[in-house]
């Protein structure tokens, strides 16, 4: 199981949705997908719901 978050490319480096951040997600998921990992949860951030979590297979 991999958890995937963001962090803003500010200078408080708050939280944000993945693949809006600083995160080299295509780079992580590629060596995930090489290690075996078949189920990601992904938090998002900026949503109507913020404790609203994703989980899905890959």
């Amino acid at each position: 199981m991999f958890y995937v978050k963001d962090m803003g490319n500010t200078p408080e480096k708050l939280y944000t949705c993945p693949g809006y951040g600083t995160i080299d997600f295509k780079k992580i998921f590629t060596a995930s997908v090489k290690s075996g990992v078949k189920c990601y949860t992904v938090e998002i951030y900026e949503n109507p719901s913020p404790i609203l979590h994703h989980g899905f297979l890959f």
